[in-house]
């Protein structure tokens, strides 16, 4: 795992952990050589039904309301994409804004190293 974080770092890269595994080490491995990481808060699509997914963006609405941000991640499978098309447009009702990770890393204050890019984000 660390070679992989090292060239992620070398390439001005980050890391995202998908916490499929209860052993992961990935996160602590990207923080220990600072490399910018962020961790999923809610997995959308494991169960694939529109029902179910909608749940758990909803999940990750109220986790974002509650801490200010959620990382939210699911694979690009059709029903995942329709409730998605349907739901994001009224994020913004609901006081939420959908970012990138780049911005999440920043708004998490996981910023790379200086040496690493202009104020220490990766671009």
């Amino acid at each position: 795992m660390t070679w992989l974080m090292a060239e992620l770092q070398r390439r001005h890269l980050f890391f995202v952990d998908s916490r499929t595994s209860a052993k992961t080490v990935a996160a602590a491995e990207a923080q220990r050589i600072g490399l910018a990481s962020v961790s999923r808060d809610v997995f959308l699509d494991d169960e694939r039904t529109a029902e179910a997914i909608t749940r758990q963006l909803q999940t990750a609405i109220k986790l974002a309301q509650k801490h200010g941000s959620a990382v939210v991640i699911g694979h690009p499978y059709p029903v995942t994409l329709d409730v998605l098309e349907r739901e994001l447009p009224k994020l913004k009702a609901q006081g939420v804004e959908w970012i990138d990770l780049r911005s999440m890393i920043s708004e998490r204050g996981n910023q790379a190293s200086a040496a690493h890019g202009k104020n220490g984000l990766y671009r």
